[in-house]
């Protein structure tokens, strides 16, 4: 049995499952290498729920943002 999926679900299934390795990416603490990015899911604090995050990590910080499109990161956490 096949699933018939519409462009837009498609699209999101197919964005989900790309990663960048080893590029560039501005962020707040200035010009860093992008080690990786894609999709995790992030527990919140309050709610108790997980929510899907894109999440860039760099050789200083790891960043989560909303979706891939975000400029601003909802929250980064420092990795010294």
């Amino acid at each position: 049995m096949t699933t018939m999926l519409s462009p837009k679900n498609r699209q999101t299934r197919r964005a989900r499952s790309k990663s960048m390795v080893l590029g560039r990416c501005s962020s707040p603490l200035g010009q860093e290498t992008t080690l990786k990015a894609g999709w995790l899911k992030r527990q919140r604090s309050i709610m108790r729920n997980w929510q899907l995050r894109w999440f860039v990590l760099h050789t200083e910080a790891l960043y989560f943002y909303k979706d891939q499109d975000e400029t601003k990161p909802q929250v980064y956490y420092t990795l010294v």
